[in-house]
Order: C-alpha cells, then sequence, then structure tokens
C-alpha cells in the first residue's frame, strides 16, 4: 500500500523539504528532483554547485570547472591519494 503512494509521490515530484534547511541544501535537492528531465540537473551541474563543494573533502574531488569550460571535457585533478595508493601497487 505505501509502496505504491511513495512511486506516485516520486512520480508527481511531490516531496518537502524541512524549512530548517539552508538555502544551499533546498536549491540542490529541487534541481536534482525536478520531475521534467531537460531541467533535472546532471551530474556535472550539481558538481558545480557552491553548496555541494562547501565543505567537500580534496579527496573526492575528481574534476575542476570553469565557466569556459565544456562540461564534457573537464579537466582532471590529480589525488594525491590515488597517485600513492597507484605507486603502491606498482
Amino acid at each position: 500500500e505505501n509502496i505504491p503512494n511513495l512511486f506516485r509521490k516520486i512520480k508527481s515530484g511531490t516531496f518537502k523539504i524541512p524549512t530548517y534547511l539552508p538555502k544551499g541544501p533546498t536549491e540542490l535537492i529541487q534541481k536534482m528532483l525536478n520531475t521534467h528531465p531537460m531541467k533535472r540537473w546532471t551530474i556535472q551541474q550539481i558538481k558545480r554547485h557552491w553548496w555541494f563543494k562547501k565543505s567537500l573533502p580534496k579527496y573526492l574531488k575528481e574534476y575542476e570547472f570553469t565557466d569556459d569550460m565544456d562540461v564534457k571535457t573537464p579537466k582532471v585533478i590529480l589525488n594525491i591519494n590515488i597517485i600513492q595508493l597507484l605507486n603502491k601497487n606498482h
């Protein structure tokens, strides 16, 4: 009974965001859960959102995007942890 209701809510885009949630995550959640596929944010757009990047640990930063770059061709930032791990395995 609850599962069909859940899927109806997902399909219709019906959700409540707690009022205590700050503007950054609220905006990001709304963009991510947009039911219109052409307006829904992509992973690249999510990664560029200021709140997503706000406290992101360095080891999770895969790409660095700038406004003048094509989103499909990101500039790779080498992660020192990955390099150390690769060196250990070789």
